[in-house]
């Protein structure tokens, strides 16, 4: 069936943006509860600053590797 293929995907495409979101919304708590800014978390892990403002708004995915730098 591929009406239930597509939504199969589309559900699972779903949970995934919600995931991301949810893992960035964290990201950024944890970030501003350090009191740091994007700068000075870019300059400690040697990450651009708009690569970590898009992981916090959930535009990209971040890596295993650099979630393991931002923690």
């Amino acid at each position: 069936d591929q009406q239930l293929q597509e939504t199969i995907f589309e559900s699972m495409l779903l949970e995934k943006i919600s995931f991301t979101q949810s893992l960035g919304k964290s990201i950024r708590l944890h970030r501003l509860n350090k009191n740091y800014s994007l700068e000075y978390l870019a300059l400690k892990t040697g990450l651009d600053y708009s690569h970590i403002s898009k992981i916090e708004r959930g535009i990209t995915n971040p890596s295993a590797f650099n979630l393991f730098i931002i923690s």
